[in-house]
Order: C-alpha cells, then sequence, then structure tokens
C-alpha cells in the first residue's frame, strides 16, 4: 500500500487511484494527523511493507532505512505527486513492494537516489524514458 503523507492533497490521492494504486492518506484513511516523524515511522513499522510517500526532503536520510518500508521523498511540486510516484512505482528497480521495502529514495525530474537497508552506498539511477 502507499500511504501518502498529510499534506499531499486530495487530487493526487485520486489520481493515483484512479491508476489503481492503493493509496491511503495519513489524518484521512490511517493513522493521525500532526504525527511527528518518530511516531509516523513507529506508524510505519506496523504496517505490511508501506510505501510512505511525502514531499519533505528532511526524511531521505540513510537513518530511516528500515526493511519493513520503503520511504520515497518526492521533490516535486504539489500537483506532480501523482505522475512521478506512478513513474517511480512502475520502474523495474522498484516495482514490487519487495523490491522497495528497506530504502529511503529520493526521486526527482533527474533521476532516483536511494539508500538500502542492506548497503551504506547510495545508489543513483537517471532517468530514461518519457516524464
Amino acid at each position: 500500500m502507499l500511504i501518502l503523507d498529510e499534506n499531499v492533497d486530495d487530487d493526487q490521492r485520486i489520481a493515483l487511484r484512479s491508476h489503481h494504486v492503493r493509496a491511503a492518506k495519513v489524518g484521512l484513511e490511517v493513522a493521525k494527523k500532526g504525527m511527528s516523524d518518530p511516531d509516523l515511522i513507529r506508524f510505519l513499522k506496523t504496517l505490511h511493507q508501506p510505501t510512505f510517500a511525502t514531499r519533505d526532503l528532511r526524511l531521505y536520510r540513510q537513518t530511516f532505512c528500515h526493511p519493513r518500508y520503503c520511504l520515497a521523498v518526492f521533490d516535486v511540486d504539489k500537483s506532480g505527486l501523482a505522475g512521478i510516484a506512478l513513474r517511480f512505482l512502475r520502474h523495474p528497480d522498484f516495482s514490487t513492494r519487495r523490491k522497495r521495502v528497506g530504502r529511503v529514495v529520493h526521486a526527482g525530474q533527474a533521476g532516483i537516489r536511494a539508500w538500502s537497508f542492506a548497503s551504506q552506498v547510495e545508489k543513483f539511477i537517471p532517468c530514461s524514458g518519457p516524464r
């Protein structure tokens, strides 16, 4: 399941769902609004391999890597989150929950940077194909 940060606009949640992505928003459908970052991380650990989507660049840190979830930081404006999230979810390196869990990811127009729970090295994957 894709868990959306509470700051993600509802039109982006609706757009993701129109593409058959199971998406739930913090404070609306899951968890409570206004959770602190540590509480949010604890909450993610209780779910079955969720991917948390946010625009909060502070969360792109190797220390947040954990084998029970994926934390995806999308470096786009408010109206671009659904598009980049779909590209991310369809990317061959991240197309299944199994491939995503244990990673903290930063996805932007130039490409995807990712930390892995199993590695101390940040990986960079350049964007290719249509945007």
